[in-house]
């Protein structure tokens, strides 16, 4: 029988913490921190995740097609015959479409947060949207299925008008639609710009007629709805454990709780800020600490899937 918790661990994040050719002022994951895992660690950690009950990697960043440690996670990706999706900002896309559908990539999730102008609402870096459409074409054209992920954002993209406009570049493109909220608890004064996701199902449910669908997905439970063609996703559970797992986490509603669990490039595992530790220096110890962290989910008692 599936668990709450065995939701959590139907993905494996393999996150590459080496940067970002892009400075957006909402995101703090540019930052290049030390790589301190060998390719042969991460194909021991996803064998392991596999031996867990993994059914699906997520590779982000930072930017992931800039990283030194693609081609190596790439090589672990193939090896575990387990399927993947990256999440990039695109600029790389057109080039690296091919090595990913190679490499056991089947889905691209593009952020775009405008289909106009500017397409990365960045401090340092505006994205020609005539490049990310080549991008999409590139991607579909090697075989990879291409979602968007869109972060809403108050003040900036949130409207009917704009969301509309969105859910038709989509439709016309063929395209999936993952709608994003902003985190924001690492920087306070980005706060106004938040957007719920309560207003953005009111706004699906009642200005477009959409009826949601609630699933499991990429590790998590989100809400589908139809448009058109196209799916369209909110993330919009959070997974609240008990007590026996995090304190920290299940003392107070609303907070983001747990996610699958996660290997960063830097050299740390974990599902939270809170039950996170040092991968270790080989892989015997890497496959010690994903079973580690595997067995915590499972035996951390009841998960509570709370909507936001």
């Amino acid at each position: 029988m599936i668990t709450e918790g065995d939701i959590l661990l139907k993905s494996f994040r393999v996150r590459l913490d080496t940067g970002c050719n892009i400075r957006c002022f909402f995101c703090d994951s540019w930052h290049e921190r030390p790589v301190n895992v060998s390719a042969a660690h991460i194909s021991a950690a996803l064998n392991e995740a596999k031996k867990g009950g993994v059914e699906a990697i997520a590779i982000s960043g930072g930017e992931p097609l800039i990283s030194p440690c693609l081609n190596g996670v790439l090589d672990a990706v193939s090896d575990s015959e387990l399927p993947a999706h990256v999440t990039t900002n695109g600029t790389l896309l057109e080039d690296k479409a091919s090595l990913l559908a190679e490499s056991g990539v089947t889905t691209i999730h593009l952020s775009l947060e405008n289909i106009e102008g500017r397409t990365r609402l960045a401090s340092n870096c505006e994205i020609d949207a005539r490049k990310i459409c080549s991008a999409i074409s590139a991607a579909r054209d090697a075989g990879l299925n291409v979602e968007i992920n869109h972060l809403v954002l108050c003040g900036l993209n949130w409207s009917v008008a704009q969301l509309e406009r969105i859910l038709d570049f989509c439709v016309a493109k063929g395209i999936g639609l993952n709608i994003l909220d902003l985190l924001y608890t690492w920087n306070q004064a980005l706060e106004p710009l938040y957007v719920p996701y309560v207003e953005v199902r009111n706004v699906l449910e009642q200005e477009f007629g959409l009826i949601g669908q609630v699933v499991p997905r990429y590790g998590t439970i989100q809400t589908k709805y139809c448009y058109g063609n196209v799916c369209v996703y909110l993330r919009d559970f959070r997974a609240v454990p008990s007590s026996s797992l995090c304190v920290t986490c299940s003392a107070k509603q609303g907070t983001f709780g747990v996610t699958p669990p996660q290997l960063s490039t830097s050299g740390t595992i974990g599902i939270c800020k809170h039950k996170r530790k040092q991968v270790g220096e080989s892989e015997k110890e890497i496959e010690e600490n994903v079973a580690w962290i595997c067995r915590l989910v499972r035996s951390g008692g009841q998960i509570n899937w709370l909507r936001t």
